[in-house]
Order: structure tokens, then C-alpha cells, then sequence
């Protein structure tokens, strides 16, 4: 078979068919894993910390320095925002300078380039809830880096620049192996009708031991010939039974 001819085949199309579908598969997979990193992961550290907030607004001031002392001294990896600011937004506790450009509504907010706790030049994303006490004398900050998300979600996004070639290349060639499989199959069962129209009534189409649509079809067709050839044999007795 010349190389257009295999271009146009239905083998060629069904392979290439095969490997397409494989890898908008493997796409969708990547992506639903890309979404849950993206979405599920940011969603519960949103929870927690409106969580966390909600419950430290109810602490005296001297319990709430106490518990934002032990999460700093807990947070070592350094990705931990933890600030206590006066009324005015004076920082008297924590490792926060500055009070962030957020609401102050106990609802968690994403920032785009946050300083790093314990890092002076390094910046990340991060979600704060900002929350006023009752008395509105001292202002709590909470807050957590998504650094480790967003390299989790480059760790994805790299995991599939590298797999999406060789898993298409890879589902091409298991889809060019069963494609020839089929050809050569065809291409018997081909040379066995050809046999039968030169006059090879005798001949029936090859069947497997594990029989699909293929060998139903060919099962037809021998039960047919079978047929034939009995009608045949009935008309040669008649017309030597005449003469």
C-alpha cells in the first residue's frame, strides 16, 4: 500500500482516531487533578482561617498572644502569616509589618505577592483574613502561603508537557499495531473471496476461535456459499436426471 493510499485508509483514521482520543483522555485527567490542586487545596485553607479567625475574636487579648505565639513557634516551615494589630494598625505581635491592603470583614482574601514570613526579598501568593475584635482595640491577621500549591501546580503542569507527547505516540503505536492486525485480517478474508469469485466454491472464509462482528459476517457468508453450492449440486443432478 503506497503511503497516500495509507493516509486514506480507514485503519489510518481509526489509529489515528484511537491516539486522539487517548490523549484528550489523559488531558482531561491532568486537568481534573489540576483543578482539584488548584480549587480544593486554596478552599480549605480559606476555611480553616475563617475558621481559626472567627474563634480567636472571642480570646482575651493575653490567651490570643499566647495561641499566636505557639503557631509561630509550630510554623517551621515559615509559611504562616500571624500579626496582632491596636486600633490604629500598630503591629504588636506577630510576623507581619505592615497590615496588608485587605478587609478588615473576616472573610479570606488572596493576595497576589505577599512577603514571605522570615524572607525579605522573597513574595508569594497568599490568602489573609483580616477580623476586629469586639472591642475593636486589637486587629488579628491570619494567613497562609500558597507557595506550595502554586509549585505543586507547576509540578502538574510540567508532569504533563512531558507525558503528552509519549503518551500519544505511545497510544499511535498500540493503535497502529491493531490496525495492522485488521488489515492483515481484511486482507485474507480479501484474498479468499477473490478465490471463490475465480470459481473456488469449495473455499470458505477463515473464522477465529474468538468470534466477533468480523466472523458472524464471514460465518454468513459460508452458510450462504454452502447454499449455493447445494443449490448447484440439486440443479446438475436435475439436468442429468433430464438427460
Amino acid at each position: 500500500m503506497r503511503v497516500p493510499e495509507a493516509f486514506r485508509s480507514s485503519a489510518f483514521r481509526a489509529t489515528f482516531a484511537f491516539a486522539v482520543a487517548t490523549t484528550i483522555a489523559t488531558l482531561i485527567i491532568f486537568g481534573f487533578v489540576y483543578l482539584q490542586i488548584t480549587t480544593a487545596d486554596e478552599d480549605r485553607v480559606r476555611a480553616i482561617l475563617v475558621d481559626e479567625a472567627s474563634k480567636g475574636a472571642d480570646y482575651t487579648e493575653a490567651e490570643l498572644e499566647r495561641a499566636l505565639e505557639l503557631r509561630l513557634t509550630r510554623d517551621l516551615r515559615r509559611l504562616d502569616y500571624v500579626a496582632l494589630f491596636d486600633s490604629a494598625g500598630n503591629p504588636k505581635l506577630g510576623n507581619v509589618p505592615h497590615l496588608p491592603d485587605i478587609p478588615v470583614d473576616g472573610k479570606s482574601h488572596l493576595i497576589a505577592n505577599e512577603r514571605l514570613p522570615g524572607a525579605a526579598d522573597r513574595y508569594e501568593p497568599a490568602v489573609l483574613v483580616a477580623r476586629r475584635r469586639a472591642d475593636g482595640g486589637v486587629l488579628l491577621l491570619l494567613g497562609r502561603s500558597l507557595s506550595d500549591s502554586y509549585a505543586l501546580r507547576a509540578t502538574v503542569i510540567s508532569a504533563l508537557a512531558t507525558a503528552i507527547l509519549p503518551t500519544f505516540v505511545l497510544a499511535r503505536a498500540i493503535g497502529m499495531r491493531l490496525a495492522r492486525r485488521m488489515t492483515r485480517r481484511l486482507a485474507a478474508l480479501h484474498e479468499t473471496i477473490a478465490r471463490i469469485m475465480q470459481g473456488g466454491l469449495q473455499l470458505r472464509l477463515p473464522l477465529r476461535k474468538s468470534p466477533d462482528e468480523i466472523d458472524q459476517l464471514s460465518r454468513d457468508v459460508n452458510v450462504m456459499l454452502d447454499e449455493i453450492v447445494r443449490l448447484m449440486a440439486g440443479a446438475q443432478r436435475r439436468r442429468e436426471y433430464r438427460a
